[in-house]
């Protein structure tokens, strides 16, 4: 049974969709209704669920006529909320461009010839809301003063801070294991990092990003070709500034990203390895440099 929802700005909003519902796309189309224009009588915008369980569809026609004079389909991205903003965003945008000839005289947009007399129009491309959540994995080579360079690995999630370029992410990473000559033997050490950011975007398909926050995690250190090896645990505190540059995917240039970026990590705290009854010793280098590729994938909330 279709929904039917109250007129707006002069429009009926009828159709079988549920998220977002006819009521919704007429709650926010409300106010994007030009006020000194009105359509004929008759004329009503269908708010349909697509073929597709992942697209909604609007159709502008008349009661006297079935045959649509303005339709799209919308990929269903975001929230119901969101998603009736720019279904309402669409539908203004036929109502604003329409010239009130009769109904019945009126071409679809998607025709690309008709009779003569048959006004045209092309729809406007409207980009979808953006999603305000995204998981992403990472993966490259970490490098410091000693050691040499090791792999690294995590995963990440990202928030965006409203429908501004700023942004907050958590990303959990771990190194792979790297050693550097102490005496007779060798100083082997790894680490697990949580990095919290602070952060913002610029551009559009082709994005930049930078962001920067503290550092907190353990460092596993142990000894080879000691008689006996000890080892040693303990918790590390840093920071670290991040750039990345990238490339965004799908039809809201949101939906999917792939990125290169590259990050720095300062740690505050001094690890000295030392062996027993020599005076032998090294430290851990507190500068990490880590180089590596990404993707993220945008959450339907």
């Amino acid at each position: 049974m279709a929904l039917v929802a109250l007129q707006s700005g002069g429009l009926a909003v009828r159709g079988t969709a549920t998220c977002p519902s006819p009521a919704e796309v007429a709650e926010s189309l409300e106010p994007l209704m030009p006020a000194d224009r009105r359509l004929p009588p008759g004329v009503v915008l269908h708010v349909d669920a697509g073929a597709e369980p992942a697209e909604i569809e609007l159709r502008m026609e008349s009661d006297d006529d079935p045959t649509p004079f303005a339709s799209r389909r919308l990929p269903r991205l975001g929230s119901c909320r969101e998603l009736a903003e720019a279904a309402a965003v669409v539908a203004a945008s036929w109502a604003g461009r329409y010239d009130t000839p009769a109904p019945a005289k009126v071409a679809p947009w998607d025709t690309t010839s008709g009779p003569p007399g048959v006004v045209r129009r092309e729809a406007t491309p409207v980009e979808a809301p953006a999603r305000a959540w995204s998981i992403g994995a990472t993966g490259g080579l970490d490098g410091a003063s000693a050691g040499g360079a090791t792999a690294h690995g995590g995963v990440e999630l990202t928030a965006a801070l409203g429908r501004t370029r700023w942004f907050g992410r958590v990303q959990v990473a771990g190194t792979g294991e790297r050693w550097f000559p102490v005496d007779a033997g060798t100083a082997a050490w790894w680490r697990l990092l949580v990095i919290p950011s602070v952060g913002a975007a610029w551009g559009g398909p082709v994005f930049l990003e930078a962001s920067a926050g503290p550092v907190l995690g353990p460092v596993f250190v142990r000894g080879r070709g000691f008689s006996p090896n000890a080892k040693d645990v303990s918790l590390d505190l840093g920071v670290c500034p991040s750039l990345r540059l990238g490339y965004r995917f799908g039809p809201s240039a949101r939906v999917a990203s792939v990125w290169l970026g590259a990050s720095a990590v300062a740690w505050l705290r001094p690890h000295r390895v030392a062996v027993d009854m020599s005076p032998n010793g090294a430290s851990i280098p507190r500068l990490d440099v880590m180089i590596g590729l990404g993707a993220s994938f945008a959450l339907g909330i």
